[in-house]
């Protein structure tokens, strides 16, 4: 089995608080899921979402909750909905409130990704479409947030210059108005694979890329986003940005990332992504991505595209909670404030219960070996985690709830025994007890 253990090597500055990263990768679906179906399935004929209802994007306003989403029925469009829990939507009649132009226009060929944002003119909606070949993002203005004017200038973001990371498409728009600067995060594609970039305006319209894009890569061929790092949505809560994305496999399967970040440019991926997956429902059994995420009342609420075996995309509901588990949790693991630990510890391990993996923290206070090893509630030995030689300092361990021979461990407790013995010193040695639910 491939053991998984690491240096923990980034300074306690880029440490992330246990209470808010803990909620962002603890998702529960809504069991009434999709919360938003394509019109087929509801019986409805000639609807603007006949097809596919997906790509959403959620604001609050007013003390409701908005939502602009793609429909599929000839072409894509953009429809409107409004809700007050986020479960029952209701949807304008008079959708879609923005379609594609005339032949010949930027984006002819359909509207997809929206993202609305409020300023001191108005409402701002940024989403992309085709145009010479290539994907690229415009803009639309309105007064309310329903009637939309096109910018004459679409579109307001282009492709790179040949050769560079996004020379073959831009797209998917996240845009957040701060202190009277736009800033955008976007997907940009060079042919092979997809990456998010970074831009920033003083007016909404001329934009100016970052110089070190992409901000978030695209992962390694074993990663959940080798192919694709794209569709950022992004939540500002308690001093940190939270980016959820949608994240392509090397075998082209769809499911949705969490990173973080203090300035929106230098983000830290979560070690254990993709945070949310395919569902066992048929509605989203394929693929999940495109997020869009809102904070309110403590709590994140999530709402995603789904593509189950009936071929049709529909649009999901999960929620995470950032109080009521996660702050006791913190409360009890505290990490102290010095990277290189003073003393020997095992940490809780996250997620806990856990289904398929999990990971440990153990705190090396000197040079030493470690062995680590996974038992059953009858003390039979599961698995080997390590038995290496360790320098001072945090190390993470992932265990991928499999037995030493390669077999998936059956649900139940299991602990974690972990010895470390110093040179020329007594070993010392921490037990924790893990649940394993499938």
């Amino acid at each position: 089995m491939k053991t998984a253990l690491f240096k923990y090597v980034c300074a306690i500055g880029l440490l992330f608080s246990a209470t808010q990263i803990r909620a962002q990768v603890m998702w529960e679906k809504y069991e009434g899921n999709p919360v938003i179906g394509a019109a087929a399935f509801n019986g409805i004929i000639g609807s603007f979402d006949q097809t596919f209802a997906f790509i959403p994007f959620v604001m609050e306003d007013h003390g409701l909750l908005r939502v602009w989403y793609v429909g599929l029925r000839d072409n894509f469009s953009v429809g409107e909905g409004i809700s007050l829990d986020g479960i029952r939507w209701y949807l304008l009649k008079d959708n879609p409130v923005i379609a594609p132009g005339p032949p010949g226009s930027f984006d002819a060929t359909g509207l997809r990704g929206p993202c609305v944002i409020k300023d001191m003119e108005g409402y701002k909606m940024y989403y992309y479409s085709s145009s010479g070949g290539r994907l690229k993002i415009g803009l639309a203005t309105s007064a309310d947030g329903n009637t939309w004017t096109k910018h004459p200038g679409n579109p307001v973001l282009d492709v790179g210059s040949p050769e560079a990371w996004d020379d073959e498409g831009v797209w998917a728009p996240m845009v957040i108005y701060d202190h009277n600067t736009y800033r955008m995060w976007f997907q940009g594609f060079g042919g092979e694979f997809a990456s998010i970039g970074y831009a920033t305006s003083s007016n909404g319209v001329q934009w100016t890329k970052y110089g070190d894009n992409p901000v978030l890569p695209h992962g390694d061929i074993s990663d959940f986003d080798y192919y694709t790092a794209g569709e950022p949505r992004i939540c500002i809560a308690r001093g940190r940005h939270h980016l959820f994305y949608t994240g392509t496999s090397s075998v082209f399967k769809n499911e949705i990332g969490y990173a973080h970040s203090m300035d929106g440019i230098n983000w830290m991926k979560y070690g254990n992504n993709p945070i949310l997956k395919v569902g066992p429902m048929t509605w989203d059994n394929v693929n999940v991505a495109a997020p869009t995420v809102v904070f309110r009342d403590k709590k994140f609420y999530m709402w995603y595209s789904g593509l189950g075996t009936s071929g049709s995309w529909q649009i999901g509901y999960a929620t995470s909670d950032i109080e009521k588990k996660f702050e006791q949790q913190a409360e009890k693991t505290e990490i102290d404030a010095n990277p290189l630990p003073s003393k020997f510890q095992i940490l809780e391990n996250y997620p806990n219960p856990f289904n398929p993996s999990t990971r440990l923290r153990v705190g090396i206070p000197e040079p030493g070996k470690i062995r680590i090893d996974v038992y059953d509630v009858v003390g039979k030995l599961v698995s080997v985690l390590a038995d290496e030689t360790v320098e001072q300092g945090w190390h993470d361990l992932d265990w991928n709830g499999r037995t030493t021979s390669g077999v998936e461990a059956a649900s139940g407790i299991y602990f974690a025994r972990v010895e470390f013995i110093a040179q020329g010193k007594a070993a010392v040695s921490a037990v924790h007890k893990m649940s394993l639910m499938k």
